[in-house]
């Protein structure tokens, strides 16, 4: 048993000193080779966002970019976000998701309602940097199909919310590093460009309408089989701001979505993340076993590496995701990782989620 735990926490250190490495090979700057800008649309859809929506509003007032349209697509709010967008100094436009329920019908009545072909997805409780619409005119015009942008994330004064941030931040920057290597696995809705010409000739979500999420990843993964260029925003001025969610249930939902897409992956994603799944719950095993047997040497060694190795890499990551950094929870998420990843996989498996008051 000792010499499985000894493999195991070797194995998860070596991985992430890879990604470490990765990372800061990682191209972290845009050069702007083009001063044309292309028409873009953004489509934002919302629903019950008006706490949210003046933050964005402003961030928006501040982008450095005029050949734009915002389409800003109510999917049934009950609170005043519609008011806030009519009433907003800026000409913004407002539509009514009139098809069925959720984020991919409004996505797709923004579409629709699009007069260019460069689409550009937001979220609508974040905000952006000022020069994030160059830096997807730029890869827009290297003919790329799709284009994956970074997210940065904050978390409220908790442990759940901190872990989320941590771990949230975390899986954009893999699928950041896999992208730019031609691989890419993930993708996020909060900062994602298509064309929409190819979106509309590949049915756009008609063939994932089961599941209510997976607006980014599923489309990813057609635009993939049909040979699109896939590109990754590698640039802090493409940044879009988001919160990491804030208590265990919110984090909880979100992690059951997440999960409950993984079964229409392709298979190879589908094997990584079993994978993944395995070696948290061979650790958490593990380390129980460690526990019950008084091997508490063997148990201090490894999840001593295992905290390193982790605040090594959320320090690699710090910057670029211009993340703030509580290190007591840093060391508590490294810690409860092995609990929590496992705990997120049961409820994966026999959970059901909710999204905005509507059940997945």
């Amino acid at each position: 048993m000792i010499w499985a735990f000894y493999i195991l926490g070797f194995v998860y250190c070596f991985y992430m000193a890879i990604q470490i490495f990765r990372f800061k090979k990682f191209p972290k700057k845009t050069s702007y080779k083009n001063t044309k800008e292309l028409p873009l649309s953004i489509v934002l859809p919302f629903k019950n966002e008006a706490s949210n929506l003046p933050n964005l509003l402003k961030s928006l007032n501040r982008l450095n970019y005029a050949n734009h349209e915002f389409i800003f697509v109510d999917d049934s709010s009950t609170d005043k976000g519609s008011d806030i967008i009519k009433n907003h100094s800026s000409p913004l436009i407002l539509v009514t998701n009139k098809k069925e329920p959720g984020k991919k019908g409004a996505l797709e009545t923004g579409i629709e309602h699009a007069k260019n072909n460069y689409i550009i997805t937001w979220d609508t409780d974040i905000t952006v940097h000022s020069e994030i619409l160059t830096e997807f005119n730029q890869y827009f015009q290297q003919n790329k199909d799709m284009i994956l942008g970074p997210v940065s994330f904050s978390a409220k004064n908790n442990f759940i919310a901190n872990y989320g941030m941590l771990e949230n931040t975390s899986l954009v920057a893999f699928g950041l590093m896999d992208a730019k290597a031609n691989k890419p696995n993930m993708a996020n809705g909060a900062n994602f460009g298509f064309k929409r010409d190819l979106f509309l000739s590949l049915g756009g979500y008609s063939s994932n309408k089961a599941h209510a999420g997976g607006d980014d990843e599923f489309l990813m993964h057609l635009f993939m089989k049909a040979g699109a260029k896939i590109a990754a925003l590698s640039s802090t001025n493409a940044m879009v701001y988001s919160q990491s969610m804030p208590n265990w249930k919110q984090f909880i939902h979100q992690r059951i979505r997440w999960g409950k897409k993984v079964k229409e992956y392709p298979n190879g994603l589908i094997k990584k993340y079993l994978i993944s799944q395995l070696l948290f719950i061979a650790y958490l095993t593990l380390s129980i076993l460690a526990i019950c047997n008084n091997q508490y040497l063997p148990l201090a060694l490894v999840l001593g590496a295992k905290i390193t190795i982790d605040l090594t890499w959320f320090i690699a990551i710090k910057a670029f995701f211009q993340i703030k950094i509580d290190y007591a929870y840093a060391l508590l998420s490294s810690v409860f990782q092995i609990l929590i990843i496992p705990l997120v996989f049961v409820h994966v498996l026999i959970g059901k989620a909710e999204w905005k008051g509507r059940g997945i």
